[in-house]
């Protein structure tokens, strides 16, 4: 499934994406763009890493990255 953001993306502080199976390849392009957001939860999930594109998020305070491969 694809995770799809609309006009509320650029006001989004915390999403919660843990337990989804995601790996780096089917992170949404559209997470880059959530300015407001504080709090990203990606445990349980498949990821050996975070894409560089991370450094857009200027006010991310918290990621959760426990329990991935």
């Amino acid at each position: 499934e694809r995770l799809l953001l609309g006009r509320g993306e650029a006001r989004l502080e915390r999403l919660d994406l843990a337990g989804c199976g995601l790996v780096e390849a089917s992170l949404p392009p559209a997470l880059w763009r959530c300015a407001a957001l504080r709090s990203l939860q990606l445990g349980r999930n498949r990821l050996r890493g975070l894409p560089s594109d991370v450094r857009y998020l200027d006010l991310l305070e918290s990621v959760g990255l426990a329990d991935n491969e």
